[in-house]
């Protein structure tokens, strides 16, 4: 989301990108959008996915045991 423009633009990343989920916790803190659990088709997920809009729009899969 552009703020200024106040338009969405896709951006291209790279990485594991998480599955469809739905009931995550998806928060924003200076350039980084993290995204934790979820519930997908194969059940809930504790999984921690980042995305870095600084460092090549990377995805980072970092699971939470």
């Amino acid at each position: 989301m552009n703020q200024m423009e106040l338009k969405w633009h896709l951006v291209s990343t790279s990485g594991d990108a998480p599955s469809g989920l739905s009931g995550h916790s998806l928060s924003f803190l200076g350039n980084r959008l993290f995204l934790f659990g979820g519930l997908s088709s194969d059940g809930y997920s504790n999984d921690l996915f980042t995305f870095d809009e600084g460092m090549s729009s990377r995805i980072v899969n970092s699971c939470v045991s």
